[in-house]
């Protein structure tokens, strides 16, 4: 069935970015995993991006957790671009936060 005029239909990065928000609501590693698992790091790369915009800082604080236990062996350990995609979305997350007014710690 058509969507119609004025009425897009959604990318495959939208609808799995809809996803991993509401997994990451409901605080659900299994089904991320069921996400992530199978999709190519540029892809993955592309829905870390879209959550910033969207999750609260909890669910973001949460989220960092759980790409951290991703890393979870020798071989991960190893794996550069596991680590470094962490690392980086995890450093961008903290940077982001640290602009906000009235953060924790900021005596300005």
């Amino acid at each position: 069935m058509s969507k119609g005029f004025g009425n897009p239909k959604k990318s495959k990065l939208d609808i799995l970015a809809e996803s991993v928000v509401f997994y990451c609501q409901q605080r659900s590693p299994e089904k991320l995993d069921t996400i992530f698992d199978y999709q190519s790091p540029e892809i993955n790369h592309q829905i870390c991006a879209k959550l910033v915009a969207v999750l609260d800082i909890d669910t973001i604080a949460w989220f960092c957790g759980y790409l951290a236990s991703e890393i979870n062996c020798t071989q991960d350990n190893n794996n550069t671009s596991i680590s470094s995609n962490t690392l980086e979305f995890s450093t961008g997350v903290i940077q982001n936060y640290n602009n906000f007014p009235g953060r924790l710690g900021n005596c300005d």
